[in-house]
């Protein structure tokens, strides 16, 4: 038995009107803190690369953040849909009720609210197949803000911030989580030659990023980017590089790039093109 990994699309309505936290994936945090005891327990751990990614709410196609001095508070609204994404990579062995409160079809006690489950969605992806094929053209759509980090160098203990999405820093944000998360039989090697050979591969063709500095509580107001970039696929030669790029970038569909993914950062859609 290897190490799956399990996507859950959540979607819901509020039973009345309710103010939420600036940065909605405390919502999402919420909702899935008191339905999966997996994720309790997943959350608990001290670990930096931790097996578990999700995003903000989602509405009319746009994740609820409030962003640096925005005035208006996120209000959850009655008999509207919501929705969110959690991705959690566990045993392929676990019990379904450990997963996921599947039956339950009222939550209580979110933000001064009650919430009816409209829909879920499970989706289980193994390592071993994940894939992109061979596109020509990638879209990368910036769900939620992004916070790329440079790595430590000599008395740079705590990196740069980036804000914008370099192939090496998000290949290297999707190495580390994958190999701490992926099983001994799915660890990809050459790490540094793929960081490097993915700023090669990987061409800017088109892009609107815009910087943004989010509220996430009281103190706390990181700064990443948001918006889109269109990178053309080059150096198909490099047949196991490549193989492996496809893979990671698969995989960041479903756990994000980047910092914070447990708490709602760096969440992405991404669209493979043949032209």
């Amino acid at each position: 038995m290897g190490k799956k990994i399990f996507i859950l699309t959540i979607r819901f309505r509020a039973l009345n009107n309710t103010i939420i936290p600036p940065f909605s994936a405390k919502v999402s945090k919420l909702i899935m803190h008191k339905l999966s005891l997996l994720y309790k327990d997943v959350m608990k751990r001290n670990s930096p690369f931790k097996p578990v990614a999700i995003t903000p709410l989602m509405y009319n196609g746009r994740a609820l953040i409030k962003i640096y001095n925005d005035k208006n508070n996120l209000t959850l609204r009655v008999g509207e849909e919501y929705s969110f994404r959690t991705t959690i990579i566990a045993e392929e062995s676990i019990e379904p009720s450990y997963l996921f409160s599947f039956e339950q079809q009222r939550v209580d006690g979110i933000f001064k609210t009650s919430i009816l489950l409209d829909s879920i969605m499970l989706d289980i992806k193994d390592f071993a197949n994940l894939t992109l094929g061979r596109p020509n053209i990638l879209k990368m759509n910036f769900v939620s803000p992004v916070l790329l980090q440079l790595p430590s160098y000599g008395r740079f203990k705590n990196g740069r911030h980036l804000l914008f999405p370099l192939p090496s820093i998000i290949i290297r944000s999707l190495l580390d989580h994958w190999n701490a998360n992926c099983g001994p039989d799915n660890v990809i090697r050459r790490s540094i030659y793929l960081q490097i050979y993915s700023n090669y591969a990987l061409v800017e063709a088109d892009f609107n990023i815009k910087p943004v500095t989010v509220y996430y509580d009281g103190v706390r107001k990181p700064r990443g980017f948001i918006g889109w970039v269109v990178y053309e696929v080059r150096a198909r030669r490099k047949k196991n590089a490549y193989n492996n790029l496809m893979r990671l970038l698969d995989y960041a569909r479903y756990v994000g790039i980047g910092k914070s993914r447990a708490t709602g950062f760096g969440q992405i859609e991404l669209i493979p093109l043949s032209v």
